[in-house]
């Protein structure tokens, strides 16, 4: 097989990719390129420790994608000396699920340049064998992986709830039948058995020849001759290439029944990093293949076990097939070797300083809103040192780094006040009078959560396309909104992305204790209240399909967001038809009516008079009035009953953001020298017997902070890094500027005395509970969203910019801190 082809395959929300060395390059443009383009975009990749840090230290190109688009974990062997070995891919997706094993690295050479063996192993969600060993593969790879990492403990939570046939599955060891009625079984070390041993135990059956293909060998052949002391064999038949093979010394004990075979023209010119180990009995063919070398690290022995972690797949196939399958047998069938013949060469010193390696990271960096938190490695904990980031080429990034209190074991700091034009993707860090230590990857939790958002679902897809095309915030924005909750409440067992209950709970990784908190207890419990956000935040909606939703309204507002793409990652892009995704009606769409342009096209009619034309026109702005006011009254409904239920999450309060922006579209005022005609959308007058927008901003606000129990006093989410969430922030905007709206509105004299009675109390009521400090009522983040709301809304509403008396409000409500 092409292996590189096998990765455009789609029908998969995820993936788990395991090597020793890894060519980040090789990865993001041959690998996660084909897995984006296929819809898989929740990727994680595990690689051994060191092997990541020499990648990073120049032995490959830097990656560009790494901490942002895909998380990456460092793993360690299985005992001390030893090495994360393995080589693997776990893809799942919500019917089915696929493995790649076998001997290829994540490098250009292992998978497009090499002699490699690998095996597709292929599940449903129905019980089989295949079934089991990938629920084996998956939980071997679960216990390597860094799940104190909050950007793969999120991943990870997302495959569990696209994945549940997985995690139905039974994990039994041994071997199992598979459809095609042979057996097979999954063989990884941790298992408390050597490999070498768990293999032996596979075979029932006396062994005629022992085959074996190995690019590296252990000194005295330890492992060789354990196999060949259990089996005696009549022969032992190696491969190699004596023009590169470096062979040990034969032992006595194996010396008459070792025959080497040359590889002749076979497979000319490629290195052979495959590892095949085949028994072959009278029956059966027993075949052992994957990462682990035939060596005693590897394979271990009853007595010694070995101190790599490796994955190797057993079949039992019929006898003789084995090598028929791998192209060998004209090899295997050839005239082998004269051990004297092979060339005199020493096996090669280990080139790679792993304790150097380790000794050169200097641990694991995270950005969470505006803070950095790092984990020193053993060698940079309890050292004051200095640390520096670096961009994408490896370049300096001139960033100020604020010291804040620790977190047990992990350093915080807070960015200076500079602005910054590029993204720090790197960290390095110096002990006093050391040199800087090897590069190492900062990941964005958001960013990966954000780029694992699954695409190709033929709904998802519909909704994400009407958010696309809304020019305007209306009611069928709304509509969007409650569909993409329906799909993610469908994928999250009836719970929204950003829902948390409202018992406490603590969620413990290496970046620190997170808190999940009301919101007015989070005011109390910050430590640098007062100070002004900066401008990356942190944003409860990443990993949400609601992500989007603010996104558009951003955009309705002009400003846009920055997506980072992996480059030509159409290469493996698949029909969303060839999604496995059935049809749930239970989240269907809006009853066939398709999306266009933020409106639905209504069909044509025969032309009417003038006067005609101006009576339909009022009938349809009375519906549409009616319509907009029916759906305030259902979301104070709705809002009230998630106050009672204490359910109140980051992404009701997005709908209320939403809602608002709706009352501003449709809002107009009736001064004639303001606005002369109105539009047909337009159908809410600054003040109509109490259903005009002046009133319904006031009730909705008031409905949200009134009383011991209001719903932003139920409003629950995960303190992360101490700041109020951008998502947040930019509904508060949102509030101070409808209110300020209100007071600035072309009103009767008796509505404004209405207002300045029952509104202009209660702002100071909303400030207190929103942002309590001058500095955050009055930041970069809340003025901004205030002047474009002034700049899309106040022409038609007959307000202009009101961020002098929003100053002013604060300034007269809040003491400086």
């Amino acid at each position: 097989m092409k292996l590189y082809e096998k990765y455009s395959e789609g029908g998969y929300h995820s993936s788990i990719a395991s090597t020793f060395n890894v060519d980040f390059d090789a990865y993001e443009t041959i690998v996660l390129s084909r897995l984006r383009g296929a819809g898989c975009r929740n990727n994680l990749l595990l690689c051994d420790s060191r092997m990541v840090t020499a990648s990073l230290d120049g032995a490959f190109r830097l990656p560009r994608y790494a901490g942002r688009l895909y998380s990456v974990s460092g793993a360690l062997g299985e005992h001390a000396g030893g090495v994360f070995h393995t080589k693997l891919l776990v893809q799942l997706g919500r019917g089915k699920g696929r493995m790649l094993i076998g001997s290829a690295n994540l490098t250009a050479s292992g998978i497009a340049g090499n002699l490699e063996i690998v095996s597709e192993l292929r599940a449903t969600a129905e019980p089989s064998g295949e079934r089991s060993i990938l629920r084996q593969a998956l939980d071997y790879l679960l216990r390597h992986l860094d799940q104190s990492d909050p950007a793969v403990e999120a991943q990870l939570e997302f495959l569990r709830r696209r994945t549940p046939w997985l995690s139905e599955t039974e994990s039994v060891q041994g071997a199992i039948s598979l459809t095609d009625g042979t057996l097979a079984a999954f063989l990884a070390s941790g298992a408390g058995i050597a490999i070498a041993d768990r293999f032996i135990g596979l075979v029932d059956e006396p062994i005629q020849r022992l085959f074996i293909i190995s690019p590296y060998w252990d000194e005295q052949l330890v492992a060789l001759q354990y196999l060949t002391s259990t089996w005696k064999p009549s022969e032992v038949s190696v491969l190699i290439d004596k023009e590169v093979t470096a062979f040990p010394s034969v032992p006595s004990a194996v010396l008459s029944v070792l025959r080497l075979y040359d590889r002749g023209k076979a497979f000319k010119s490629r290195f052979i990093h495959a590892k095949v180990i085949i028994a072959q009995g009278k029956n059966s063919d027993h075949v052992l293949f994957g990462s682990a070398n035939c060596t005693l690290a590897a394979l271990g022995t009853g007595t010694l076990p070995g101190v790599n972690a490796e994955a190797s797949l057993y079949r039992r196939l019929p006898s003789g097939s084995a090598l028929i399958e791998l192209g060998l047998t004209e090899v295997f069938s050839s005239k082998p070797l004269s051990i004297a013949d092979i060339p005199s060469r020493g096996l090669p010193e280990d080139e790679i300083e792993l304790e150097r390696l380790a000794s050169a990271n200097p641990g694991e960096f995270r950005i969470l809103g505006d803070q950095l938190r790092w984990c020193p490695s053993p060698n940079y904990a309890n050292l004051v040192c200095d640390l520096a980031l670096l961009d994408q080429r490896g370049d300096e990034v001139a960033i100020e780094l604020v010291p804040l209190q620790s977190d047990g074991n992990v350093l915080r700091y807070r960015f200076g006040a500079s602005v910054r034009d590029v993204v720090p993707v790197f960290a390095i860090a110096k002990q006093p009078g050391e040199k800087w230590s090897s590069p190492a990857i900062i990941a964005y939790p958001q960013d990966i959560q954000v780029a694992s958002r699954e695409r190709g679902l033929r709904q998802l897809e519909q909704a994400l396309t009407g958010l696309e095309d809304t020019s305007v915030a209306t009611l069928q924005t709304l509509e969007i909104f409650d569909l993409l909750q329906r799909l993610d409440q469908a994928d999250q067992g009836g719970k929204g992305a950003a829902f948390v209950p409202r018992t406490r709970r603590e969620t413990k990784d290496v970046g620190g204790t997170y808190h999940v908190l009301s919101y007015e207890e989070f005011l109390n419990s910050r430590q640098d209240i007062g100070a002004a956000p900066g401008k990356s935040l942190h944003n409860t909606l990443a990993g949400s399909s609601h992500l989007s939703i603010r996104s558009a309204l951003n955009r309705l507002l002009g400003a846009s967001e920055t997506v980072l793409e992996v480059e030509n990652e159409d290469a493996g892009v698949h029909e969303l038809t060839q999604s496995d995704e059935a049809f749930d009606p239970a989240v269907s769409d809006f009853g066939g009516r398709e999306f266009a342009g933020g409106t639905m096209a209504e069909p044509l009619k025969p032309t009417r008079s003038l006067k005609e034309a101006e009576l339909v026109q009022s009938r349809n702005r009375r519906a549409e009035r009616d319509r907009l006011l029916k759906a305030v009254s259902q979301f104070q409904k709705r809002l009230k009953e998630k106050q009672e239920a204490g359910s109140v999450d980051t992404i009701e309060i997005l709908r209320f953001r939403l809602m608002l922006m709706i009352i501003c579209q449709a809002a107009y005022s009736a001064d004639i020298k303001v606005v002369r005609q109105p539009s047909s959308d337009k159908v809410l007058a600054a003040e109509d017997n109490r259903n005009g927008w002046t009133d319904i901003v006031g009730r909705l606000i008031f409905g949200l902070i009134h009383g011991a129990n209001s719903p932003l006093r139920q409003l629950y989410f995960q303190n992360i890094d101490g700041q109020v969430p951008v998502d947040l922030l930019e509904c508060w905007a949102t509030c101070y500027w409808c209110i300020q709206a209100c007071f600035a509105a072309p009103v009767s004299a008796a509505q404004r005395q209405h207002l300045e009675k029952y509104l202009r109390p209660h702002t100071l009521t909303l400030y207190r509970l929103t942002l309590p400090s001058q500095g955050e009522l009055l930041s970069e983040v809340v003025v901004d969203i205030m002047e474009r709301m002034t700049a899309v809304y106040g022409p038609m509403m007959g307000v202009g910019s009101v961020a002098e008396a929003h100053r002013k409000s604060v300034k007269a409500a809040i003491k400086p801190n």
